[in-house]
């Protein structure tokens, strides 16, 4: 599935340009989130996306996730930029694991 979310896009693309070459790569879903989301099926979505939004927020660069949430929304605001970056990177990788047969989503 090829990635096309403006959010996580202008996200990478900011990491890249700041030079955080291994955390924009580590964007890309990996055994471990993979497992998580193996690890949830009978979830709700709604338990699975927030569940596994609250494992990514940790890992993501605040002030990159700020300027790419402001240059796409208009607003900068740290906090709301890591929760809303991190949903949308939980639903690419639930979208990813449906698309590899791991989990349906309803």
């Amino acid at each position: 599935m090829e990635l096309t979310d403006p959010l996580i896009l202008k996200y990478r693309d900011l990491l890249l340009r700041r030079g955080l070459v291994e955390l924009a790569e580590s964007l890309a879903p990996n055994r471990s989130i993979m497992d998580l989301i193996a690890s949830m099926v009978g979830s709700s979505l709604a338990d699975a996306l927030e569940r596994l939004a609250e494992s990514i927020e940790g890992k993501l660069d605040k002030s990159a996730a700020a300027q790419a949430y402001a240059e796409i929304t208009g607003v900068y605001d740290e906090d709301l930029a890591v929760k809303s970056l991190a949903r949308h990177l939980a639903m690419w990788y639930l979208s990813l694991a449906q698309d590899l047969g791991l989990i349906k989503l309803g």
